[in-house]
């Protein structure tokens, strides 16, 4: 390599920078590792195989969370009521202009709510909902999930069945976001999972919570006051 020639970076050492950056924004350890997942996840469709987390990134986020204790930092994330939920259902249009991933993501939040599930439990890759693992009845409106993989449940307890209908709210049109969304849901070759874009390919938590994020910001709330139990924990209480 000659003087003039510009070094090169490598992913592992731009993911050490992006976890350096979060660090220092007093980001949880879980939510960077969560980020990573997603990260990792695309890079691998598009043909980048990243190792293994490297021992600097797991010194990095050990440090973070030692600075967060010191400096007595605890993220609470608010519970999304139904009030607040039928809020973000209605303004989503208006922040995506998308009408598939309109569709797609009032799915995933009336998903979250009423099946009392994370975003991650949802959209993978980790934990997801697959396309053979779903029941759908258009005559009554009722939607049987099956959630084989799931953060806090063993596999003694797996699957674990989930049922969601049109009784479950009198405010939320339950029927109509279910019909919305599966029927443009596109017959995807790339992936089993329930919740895709229109091209096809897997959703991401990281996608899901970032739109979701600014959804919320637009009904004048703060989007990162609420994180991925948010859903599951509104409709618990």
């Amino acid at each position: 390599m000659n003087d003039l020639d510009e070094p090169t970076t490598s992913w592992d050492d731009n993911i050490v920078y992006y976890v350096t950056h979060l660090v220092n924004q007093f980001i949880s350890s879980a939510t960077i590792r969560s980020h990573l997942s997603g990260i990792k996840y695309m890079l691998k469709l598009g043909g980048i195989d990243l190792k293994e987390t490297s021992f600097l990134v797991h010194v990095l986020l050990q440090a973070g969370d030692r600075a967060r204790a010191e400096e007595g930092i605890e993220f609470i994330r608010i519970p999304i009521t139904e009030t607040v939920l039928l809020k973000l259902l209605v303004i989503t249009p208006v922040v995506i202009r998308n009408s598939f991933e309109v569709k797609l993501l009032r799915m995933v939040m009336t998903v979250a709510f009423y099946g009392l599930l994370r975003i991650s439990e949802i959209t993978g890759p980790v934990h997801q909902i697959l396309i053979d693992n779903i029941n759908w009845n258009p005559r009554t409106g009722s939607l049987k999930l099956q959630i084989c993989t799931a953060k806090n449940l063993k596999k003694a307890e797996l699957p674990w069945q989930v049922k969601i209908t049109t009784q479950d709210s009198e405010r939320v049109n339950i029927r109509k976001i279910f019909e919305d969304y599966i029927g443009a849901r596109p017959e995807s070759q790339l992936t089993r999972q329930f919740i895709v874009h229109q091209s096809g390919r897997a959703t991401t938590p990281h996608y899901i919570r970032t739109r979701i994020t600014s959804i919320i910001n637009h009904i004048g709330l703060e989007g990162q006051d609420y994180g991925v139990h948010s859903f599951r924990v509104g409709r618990a209480t």
